[in-house]
């Protein structure tokens, strides 16, 4: 997909909204340069940058049980709609959504961390767009040439959305310690503020083109969600102190 948007008139933003539920979606897909190329990748590589929706992550568009991110995208609605919040969220999520919950008018409620789905402390809720809305989306921006699709999974909400209908072709484990580096790559070399799950999907993506190698050839196009943004995780694996201590090197 050699093709991009090379119009010489300038961009000017979409025309007036009637609130920032609107502004949801329709996020941008911008290639990797340099990030690919130190990884001996040839494909062109274009993640969908879900941070830039209203509420900072891919959970704008989807109420699931999340790591914090759906959190955020109900209690932006509540604020909008003017609705009593309350959020319930893992013991082990970061302080800066909470922090975020809570400046949202939002009511924030610490649940136990390992907690099974079923069990009466995990969190639940239900929505369905991701076959539908983001699909067509990337179907679009890619004019209809994809050859691989990667998605990172937390808690896996986004991914059981994007494959409810179709199961994925192939499950690839990741590390922490490299997916947070990755991240930090993307961070440093992209100027993507993402969050650790779009490590992840690089270190899927780097693993993928070498067991896969007919992906690895420039006429591919590879397209990964980047869920969620560097705000949330300044005090994790954006901290250098932080990464030493859970014995994590730094590169």
């Amino acid at each position: 997909m050699e093709k991009t948007n090379n119009n010489p008139t300038p961009f000017l933003g979409r025309l007036k909204h009637k609130s920032v539920a609107d502004c949801i979606g329709a996020t941008p897909l911008v290639r990797l340069n340099h990030l690919p190329t130190a990884l001996g990748i040839k494909a062109q590589v274009f993640p969908n940058l879900e941070y830039l929706n209203p509420g900072g992550s891919v959970k704008d568009r989807i109420v699931k049980p999340s790591s914090g991110n759906t959190g955020i995208a109900i209690a932006l609605m509540a604020a909008i709609k003017g609705y009593k919040c309350i959020i319930t969220l893992s013991e082990k999520m970061s302080l800066e959504k909470e922090q975020i919950l809570k400046v949202l008018g939002a009511r924030v409620i610490r649940t136990p961390a390992g907690v099974s789905i079923d069990s009466p402390d995990s969190i639940i809720s239900v929505a369905k767009p991701h076959e539908y809305e983001t699909a067509e989306e990337l179907w679009y921006q890619t004019e209809g040439h994809i050859d691989s699709f990667i998605s990172a999974g937390g808690t896996g909400g986004t991914v059981n959305e994007v494959l409810d209908q179709y199961g994925p072709d192939l499950w690839i484990k990741t590390s922490d310690a490299d997916s947070f580096n990755y991240a930090r790559r993307l961070v440093r070399e992209e100027g993507i503020l993402c969050g650790g799950s779009s490590g992840a999907t690089i270190a899927a993506l780097a693993q993928l083109v070498k067991s896969h190698r007919e992906l690895n050839v420039e006429d591919k196009v590879i397209v990964g969600i980047l869920a969620d943004s560097l705000r949330n995780y300044l005090t994790k694996f954006a901290n250098n102190g932080w990464m030493a201590e859970q014995g994590y090197s730094v590169v």
